[in-house]
């Protein structure tokens, strides 16, 4: 009874009164919605013991995506690892100050997670934060919000250019039924500002393309890795470009992507040891240079491709599909070569440019607390979110590169079983 009660809490998210239901329809025998509160609470109790017990040092050095969700106004503060999903910290706080973030963090410490580098949105708190809990560590900014920040802004603009422009065809009007000298005045100021407009939305579009180019980590044309100076130089003439721009909301937003542009690109830092480190191996593996940056290229733009594809571009699958096909020919000619290009594909893949993989947790989560009536104080809240926390570490993905494992798998975390209601004290009766 107890485990039907929970699996159809997590993952069925049923409502306590919907749950009373489905229990009396599958045992004949209900429980209230107090009774099945109180068995949450117990569960979430035992679930934040054995989240405190996990030892995460088997990860190694990993980096941490933080983020925020509320629950009305009230925050839960998240930190996950970005390559297994798995959730190092789930709080429910009643504020998201400086003090509380460090405190996060350190938490995270604690649960012996091996912190270099984090990835987070441009929240004001954070960098205080790393003071607060004197952790000194990389910081990657997030790169998808400053990139849609820009296309707001466009979108912003392009509204504005539109009102225009409809005032001048009600001028227009005007003028055909009637000449009149101020009106026309009117008309030919509104015009001269329209094509302002126009003209500083087609400058940022062509910047916002370059700012996609300055935060990308492979190009999709070549193959090419992309190396830190480039791309840094890249997004300074970026910067550069906007900053040129007179409208009031374009400044703003150069003033935005000044305070984060620096750390937008520290994903091109951490990358490049373990990438020089793996180009030794396959130099001395094809004793030649040329070959050697074709193979990497080779690798490396499919994976960008595959990137792309799994985000919905459907636009690549052709140039995807000759991709696979160019590395199945290096490796046909050569298959001890096979390891390397794992490796790189591997390399690539753990490489943090963004902190959506929180977001993601954050989208997993928000329909689950809209069905929790009970989780209205703090205690409660966290409780749930022991459970939620403990099970979707557990739980084995469907779909996408990580399915049939859970995130503890995936991360090489053994709790001795595989059943998080097991591990709970909720066991199986026997057949």
């Amino acid at each position: 009874m107890k485990r039907t009660a929970l699996t159809l809490l997590l993952p069925g998210g049923v409502s306590d009164r919907s749950a009373e239901v489905c229990l009396q329809a599958a045992f004949d025998e209900g429980r209230s919605p107090a009774s099945l509160s109180a068995l949450m609470h117990e569960a979430g109790e035992r679930a934040g013991e054995i989240l405190q017990r996990v030892d995460h040092s088997v990860m190694g050095e990993v980096a941490q995506a933080r983020d925020e969700l509320f629950v009305g106004r009230d925050p839960i503060l998240l930190m996950v690892e970005p390559y297994s999903l798995v959730i190092t910290g789930l709080y429910a706080t009643a504020d998201r100050d400086a003090e509380t973030w460090g405190c996060v963090l350190l938490f995270t410490q604690d649960r012996r997670v091996k912190i270099k580098g984090l990835a987070e949105d441009g929240c004001i708190p954070y960098a205080p934060s790393c003071k607060a809990a004197k952790l000194d560590t990389a910081i990657q900014k997030d790169v998808w919000h400053p990139l849609e920040d820009v296309r707001k802004v466009i979108k912003d603009v392009e509204r504005e250019a539109i009102q225009k422009l409809k005032v001048m065809e009600q001028l227009e009007k005007r003028l055909r039924k009637h000449w009149n000298d101020a009106v026309y005045d009117e008309w030919v100021e509104l015009n001269e500002q329209f094509d302002h407009l126009l003209a500083q939305i087609n400058q940022l579009r062509f910047w916002h393309e370059c700012l996609w180019d300055a935060v990308e980590l492979v190009d999709w044309r070549s193959g090419e890795i992309r190396d830190r100076a480039l791309n840094q130089w890249l997004a300074d003439e970026t910067l550069k470009g906007i900053q040129q721009l007179p409208h009031p909301r374009i400044q703003k937003l150069a003033e935005r992507l000044e305070n984060q542009l620096s750390e937008m690109l520290t994903f091109l830092d951490g990358i490049a040891q373990p990438l020089a480190d793996w180009q030794v191996q396959v130099e001395q593996h094809f004793q030649d240079p040329f070959r050697a940056a074709c193979f990497q290229n080779s690798v490396a733009r499919l994976w960008r491709l595959e990137h792309a594809l799994r985000n919905g571009q459907k636009k690549f699958s052709k140039a995807a599909l000759e991709a696979q096909q160019w590395l199945a020919a290096w490796i046909e000619g050569d298959p001890q070569i096979q390891g390397l290009a794992e490796a790189l594909l591997s390399l690539l893949e753990r490489t943090v440019r963004t902190s959506c993989a929180a977001e993601t947790i954050n989208s997993v989560l928000r329909p689950y607390l809209v069905r929790r009536r009970e989780c209205t104080d703090l205690i409660s809240r966290q409780l749930f979110l022991n459970l939620f926390a403990l099970w979707f570490n557990m739980h084995k993905f469907e779909r996408g590169p990580r399915t049939g494992k859970s995130p503890y798998e995936i991360a090489g975390i053994d709790l001795g079983s595989d059943d998080w209601l097991t591990l709970l004290g909720y066991l199986k009766e026997p057949d």
